[in-house]
């Protein structure tokens, strides 16, 4: 987190972002930090159920 501030902060000087923005960028990386478990979890799901459609549809496919 350290460092992602650090740039933010490099970045923000770079285009004269006001300090709100800053810290705004640093406050929602912290957020999608803290849920990234929520996240890996639902895409894992997604996935999943991506390649049981595949499944489905490939033996249907071999079957007929």
């Amino acid at each position: 987190m350290k460092l992602y501030f650090e740039e933010i902060a490099r970045i923000g000087f770079k285009r004269n972002l006001s300090l709100d923005s800053i810290l705004n960028a640093y406050f929602y990386a912290l957020h999608k930090l803290k849920n990234k478990d929520k996240e890996m979890k639902k895409l894992s799901r997604l996935i999943e159920e991506e390649l049981t459609a595949e499944k489905i549809k490939e033996n249907a496919k071999a079957s007929e």
